[in-house]
């Protein structure tokens, strides 16, 4: 049996909701089962979870979901929105697995803005920020 938004516990599904980070809920073929609002910003989803792939989103999915079970840490991968722009996320992976199904559930975080920052930072460290000469 497939798992479905309607299987998943209610508890679970609560936990979903009211996460800060954005959660995307996949089975096993890498099929987005549902997410929460701020996945949908994230991504700028408007649309029913079965309209998507996780590779629309995260391109490089395969390559996270093969490492999951070896990762110690947020993978950092690229991700896109409906709109094509790109962004560098943190992505967490738990996959869950019973008797009936089995799915994963991806902590999502924008980290773009951090990237940017570090940076912008270095650039300051070796540019002089009014001419653009070397220090």
């Amino acid at each position: 049996m497939g798992i479905t938004a309607d299987n998943l516990d209610p508890a679970l599904l609560k936990a979903i909701e009211t996460t800060a980070d954005g959660v995307l809920v996949i089975d096993c073929q890498a099929r987005l089962i549902t997410y929460n609002p701020k996945a949908a910003e994230l991504f700028r989803l408007d649309t029913s979870p079965s309209n998507h792939d996780l590779s629309e989103l995260i391109p490089d999915c395969e390559h996270l979901l093969a490492e999951c079970k070896t990762l110690q840490a947020p993978a950092q991968v690229i991700g896109v929105d409906s709109d094509g722009a790109t962004m560098t996320l943190d992505v967490t992976v738990m996959s869950y697995e019973n008797a009936d199904s089995a799915f994963h559930m991806l902590f999502v975080r924008d980290v773009t803005h951090l990237y940017q920052a570090r940076d912008d930072r270095d650039f300051l460290v070796y540019y002089d920020p009014l001419t653009g000469l070397a220090n």
